[in-house]
């Protein structure tokens, strides 16, 4: 669930090695008898890998085709059709040299057939995972045993950069008799351990399991021994190699109860109502580490060994959501935090009309409504998907809302988002609050007319390969999150960039090696790139192109 938080407003262009059809034969055979092959090898010995599984994904979506290596590590792709695809390769055990943790699969090599067309020699080199392992110890320095251990990654959901669960299934455990842990399997790339107990410690549950008390006297820990989520330090996995043991000392802190009551959407108890706990800080949650529960059937709650500190607790009750802010204090001579009263509010809903300009209306069921948050405090953390409903004169209804955030809208490429209006404004990219009110008056503004642009790198004379290239507005105030006016793509493996859905306005354009996480999200870092950046401008449907130079930051 966590990771289907928000739709990412980047756009990624598939991309792939320049050396795959540098490398390919090229033999021609009649029109839809095109066809792959290649080699799978270890990278530590050169040896094949017998079972990798291949996959070639078509460019513009369907059924994907599936190969299996023979003994030697050959697969093959035959009777294939023109076109474009995504060749990926896995294997037990193994990870491609470009995985990363948020890819663990890695990105891929993009493939070309022209009718025919026989590509040889698209060989793929995987390697041995890598691993992390170390201790927990108490403000003593005794072994911490019975401690729940979280890999987390750094990820984006509601416009900020938070810690989620995260690396593989393999990425929660308690530590054993002498304190120790270890995960392995891991695909490279940067992880942040935490350290949990209490009712955070919540070893292999499912997301609104009941955990317990668990054991009591410490605050979650993040390596390399803080308890503020801000503060935790990545830990680097690389391929086939295991980190250095570390070491993590749990913070000790003074305990609390929480107890109080839920109460549905017309003020009666709630039994059975989910209760999620989590940490803030400066107002905001910044690591998705939940402690879960479930109310009783008088609608009673409590949770036991909590740190002090400042907290949401957000209640999810039949056809109704809550959150209350809490904070535990260091020294509450044991009276706990009493007395708190989860009260359900409504569901809302968004209703309005989706206009189209430029064209006629494409078919309906090929437009659909969606809702990215721009909260999650006030707002529920993960939430739910969200219905909506089109009808056949393009009135809508997007219910079961209680965010504050924006409209989203999926159409066919043809179509662009030109606007959401509401009471005058145009309030696609300012947050609406969903909470309170049901909302009534909202204009979709589908349009035809937007822009493109393309072109090519070089890296010194030569030109550039493989890189990305951030397109962003010119004006600061659309930096904000989501924004329609930022955008990252990939150059395909002719060293050649295309966007296209820009909206008339200024822009920058500048192509690096890799585009941070996030850029959507990281005004700090456009706003490094601004001087370095090309300018241009799009108008109406105009299609723009640049020749960029590298830059490496």
């Amino acid at each position: 669930m966590l990771s289907q938080l928000v739709a990412s407003i980047v756009v990624v262009a598939l991309s792939a090695s320049p050396k795959v059809r540098q490398s390919a034969s090229t033999a021609q055979s009649p029109a839809g008898a095109a066809g792959v092959s290649g080699t799978v090898t270890r990278a530590d010995t050169g040896k094949p890998i017998p079972g990798a599984n291949a996959q070639l994904v078509p460019a513009g979506g369907g059924v994907p085709a599936r190969a299996k290596a023979d003994d030697r590590g050959r697969f093959e792709f035959t009777a294939l059709p023109a076109g474009q695809y995504l060749l990926n390769v896995t294997a037990d055990g193994f990870v491609p040299l470009d995985a990363l943790v948020t890819r663990p699969n890695g990105i891929g090599r993009i493939i070309t057939l022209t009718d025919g067309e026989r590509l040889d020699k698209i060989d793929f080199t995987l390697a041995l995972p890598g691993a992390i392992e170390g201790r927990v110890i108490d403000e003593f320095g005794d072994p911490a045993p019975g401690v729940t251990i979280q890999l987390a990654q750094l990820m984006q959901a509601a416009g900020k950069s938070r810690l989620m669960p995260g690396g593989t299934g393999n990425n929660t455990g308690p530590t054993d008799d002498k304190g120790q842990f270890r995960f392995f399997g891991l695909p490279p790339g940067d992880y942040y351990v935490l350290a949990l107990s209490g009712p955070f410690g919540r070893s292999n549950q499912s997301a609104f399991s009941s955990n317990g008390d668990g054991l009591g006297g410490f605050a979650p820990t993040y390596f390399p021994g803080t308890d503020k989520a801000a503060d935790a330090k990545p830990v680097t996995v690389v391929v086939g190699q295991t980190t250095p043991s570390l070491t993590i000392a749990l913070r000790a802190a003074h305990m609390s109860t929480i107890s109080g009551k839920v109460f549905d959407t017309s003020g009666q108890p709630a039994g059975n109502a989910r209760l999620m706990l989590l940490q803030t800080q400066g107002g905001d949650v910044r690591a998705i580490i939940p402690a879960n529960t479930s109310s009783a059937p008088d609608g009673s709650f409590v949770y036991r060994n909590v740190a002090a500190g400042t907290y949401v607790l957000q209640g999810y009750v039949a056809n109704g959501f809550a959150s209350v802010p809490i904070t535990v204090p260091e020294a509450d001579e044991g009276k706990g935090v009493s007395g708190v009263i989860v009260s359900g509010h409504p569901l809302r809903t968004a209703r309005g009309r989706v206009t189209f300009e430029g064209a006629p209306p494409p078919a309906k069921d090929r437009v659909s409504l969606g809702f990215s948050p721009t909260d999650f405090v006030s707002g529920p953390v993960g939430g739910n998907r969200i219905p909506s409903q089109i009808n056949d004169d393009w009135t809508f209804e997007i219910t079961q809302l209680t965010w504050t955030g924006v409209i989203r809208v999926s159409a066919p490429p043809a179509w662009r988002l030109k606007s959401v209006i509401r009471g005058g404004r145009d309030v696609a990219d300012t947050p609406t609050d969903f909470q309170t009110a049901d909302v009534n008056d909202l204009e979709i503004v589908m349009t035809t007319e937007f822009g493109s642009v393309g072109g090519l790198a070089t890296d010194g004379m030569q030109p550039a390969t493989a890189y990305s290239v951030a397109i962003f507005s010119d004006d600061k105030s659309k930096w904000n999150f989501p924004s329609r006016f930022v955008y990252g793509v990939r150059a395909n493996p002719q060293g050649q960039f295309r966007l296209n859905g820009l909206l008339s306005g200024g822009y920058l354009a500048v192509a690096v090696p890799a585009l941070p996480a996030g850029i959507e999200v990281d005004p700090t870092w456009l706003a490094s790139m601004m001087p370095l950046a090309t300018p241009f401008h799009i108008s109406g449907t105009e299609s723009v192109t640049l020749s960029l130079k590298l830059v490496k930051p």
